[in-house]
């Protein structure tokens, strides 16, 4: 215990920065690096009396303090990004209360950085320094939740990161890129998802803001890279890829695994990094879908991690909490939730709350969705801006200036068992019953606000040729013809002809499926998974009709009565702009839409009153993943 003690209490008085020598105060926030030398290194520096000796490896741990600036402007430094080990995770965490080995933590403690400093020094000169937490963060100091607090900056600014595979062997990546079978190639790409490392919130959140990133195995050599600058992380995704065209079936290949990882399961770990390569901003409920399966150890720790995954450079202040509960955490969340409002984001009010009382058809099995929230958002990072003026906080509710689409008259729910096109079919029926013949309202409803299509791509579409009269033609068939067989045929020509039943259909949503399969897919996640659901909305002023695709939040019992907002100028990957928005009754927010456009002229803004209500809590996945 000693040992530990002296390692991860605050650092000695009148204790001197490497780079500007002056003193680290208390008040500091502490930047400390490692190098490692072997005893038979003929250097001045051969040996250092303050040194951490490691006997394993016959040489000694030299530890470097710093200024965080210090650090992050003009030294030159690597970050290691790795799973703990449970004992050293136990001890720092309960101290005295601990069950665990003092000296098989002390050893581990010891050892790990060090045989990391010498894996390194195949590719990475000696004199680069390390930055590892065992090492690096005083555990037991007052300091360390300032050091903590800017771990996002440190990776960012590391010269690159080491991700520690503690449980893979090199055979893995070698089977994976090499190997003559197929179904061995894939096991291998599932064992590499399946590492503990991709199921940590911190390693999530150290991920993202990597710029460069290499794997280091279990027996602490570096994976070989392909090319300079395709990570392995690159190289495990287009692995599957590759496997997935030649195979064309995704279900075929992810029964090899099966209820192992695949990439998608991951999660938005290559999204967010993207994001932040680019200086893009990632919002709330994007960096809450990345963390909210994962697994932290301290309860608290998730809103560091959190924090920093949206906004690394300029960190958020913690939540004001006292406790673990589940109130106090939710809690907290609420007030990171304000903040994020208060900055133009709008992700907290779209984000799936906790007390959803329907549930939809997304898989909750945890061994079948990994890291991966199906549900929680699902409309894809930020796009575009809504004006950052139309958003100010009364006490603890937002209050956003929005147009009113108008008051909900009628929902249509549909029960499961229909296939994409029987589907459709039903759909079209009931668009019809509404619009009629009234060509642009069917066009609109139809083609832009339930199957996600681009009203101008659609109108120039249907202005070649013939189009738009034998639109209204079959449309006016549709209005007399009674024969079941004979309105399926009219149906299919409105599919085929308003490039609903293929790829090649002007959908920004999706170039792989069709409008029609693709609202099946994610497009159903977006609605939250509901069964279809459309409700037909009355413009207060004109009392024309319009309908929206809708994910409810409530019974559909609970819809009659609603206010349908929707954002004017917001967009993210999977909405329109300006056509997300909600369906608000006495401030709650019932449901959601993400196509509600296009709809009437009347003037629409106004002033509306939002409760931010429950917030999803973090659902850890626990689920063991590993093959028999």
């Amino acid at each position: 215990m000693e040992f530990l003690e002296s390692l991860w209490s605050a650092p000695p008085d009148q204790s001197r920065c490497c780079r500007c020598q002056k003193v680290i105060k208390p008040q500091d926030t502490l930047a400390r690096t490692y190098t490692f030398r072997r005893h038979n290194d003929h250097s001045d520096e051969a040996y250092d009396p303050s040194g951490i000796v490691v006997p394993g490896l016959s040489g000694q741990i030299r530890i470097r303090n710093r200024h965080l600036n210090c650090l992050l402007e003009a030294t030159r430094y690597v970050v290691i990004s790795h799973v703990w080990h449970p004992g050293v995770a136990e001890l720092q965490w309960k101290r005295a209360k601990a069950t665990a080995n003092v000296e098989d933590v002390a050893r581990a403690v010891r050892e790990v950085p060090a045989r990391i400093a010498v894996g390194l020094q195949q590719e990475f000169p000696e004199d680069v320094e390390i930055w590892h937490d065992y090492i690096s963060v005083p555990q037991w100091a007052t300091g360390k939740k300032d050091i903590i607090r800017e771990i996002p900056r440190i990776f960012c600014h590391a010269e690159s990161t080491i991700a520690y595979l503690s449980d893979i062997s090199s055979n893995v990546v070698e089977t994976m890129r090499q190997d003559p079978r197929r179904d061995d190639r894939v096991r291998a790409i599932s064992t590499l998802c399946n590492a503990k490392w991709f199921s940590r919130v911190w390693t999530a959140m150290e991920f993202v803001e990597s710029k460069k990133l290499r794997a280091m195995f279990q027996d602490f050599t570096l994976m070989r890279e392909l090319k300079p600058g395709h990570d392995f992380f690159a190289e495990m995704t287009g692995a599957w890829y590759t496997e997935l065209a030649k195979s064309g079936d995704a279900f075929e290949l992810e029964n090899i695994t099966n209820p192992n990882l695949v990439p998608w399961k991951l999660g938005h770990l290559d999204l967010i990094r993207i994001l932040r390569r680019n200086s893009l901003p990632t919002t709330f409920a994007i960096a809450f879908e990345l963390l909210e399966k994962r697994r932290v150890t301290v309860r608290r720790d998730f809103f560091y991690a959190f924090l920093g995954a949206i906004s690394p450079d300029v960190p958020l202040h913690m939540p004001q909490i006292s406790s673990d509960s589940n109130e106090e955490f939710h809690e907290g969340l609420l007030q990171i939730a304000r903040r994020c409002i208060e900055d133009n984001d709008y992700t907290p009010l779209f984000i799936t709350p906790r007390s959803a009382e329907i549930q939809g058809n997304v898989p909750t099995d945890p061994k079948m969705i990994g890291y991966k929230s199906l549900h929680s958002f699902s409309m894809g990072h930020f796009k575009k801006a809504a004006p950052r003026s139309n958003i100010r906080i009364k006490g603890r509710c937002p209050v956003l200036k929005v147009e009113n689409v108008g008051s909900t008259k009628a929902v249509k729910a549909w029960e499961w068992g229909f296939t994409p096109m029987s589907l459709f079919s039903e759909i079209v029926e009931f668009v019809f019953g509404v619009t009629g013949s009234n060509t642009e309202a069917f066009v609109n409803t139809l083609a832009v606000r339930l199957y996600s299509l681009e009203r101008d791509k659609v109108m120039e579409h249907l202005s070649y040729s013939t189009r738009m009269i034998d639109l209204k033609e079959k449309l006016a068939a549709l209005h007399h013809e009674k024969e079941p067989p004979a309105r399926q045929r009219i149906i299919d020509w409105i599919a085929e002809n308003l490039c609903l039943s293929n790829t090649d259909s002007f959908n920004p949503m999706s170039e792989v499926v069709s409008p029609i399969d693709f609202l099946m897919t994610h497009g159903g996640s977006v609605h939250y998974g509901n069964p279809p659901i459309l409700v037909t909305v009355e413009c207060s002023r004109c009392h024309e009709l319009f309908i929206l695709r809708v994910g409810l939040f409530r019974l559909p019992s609970d819809v009659v009565g609603s206010v349908a907002y929707r954002v004017p100028g917001l967009q993210y990957r999977f909405t329109h702009e300006g056509g997300a928005g909600w369906l608000i009754k006495n401030g709650i927010r019932i449901g959601r839409f993400v196509w509600g456009i296009p709809t009437c002229e009347c003037p629409k803004l106004e002033e509306v009153e939002i409760k931010i209500g429950d917030l999803p809590l973090p659902k850890p996945n626990e689920y063991k993943y590993e093959f028999n």
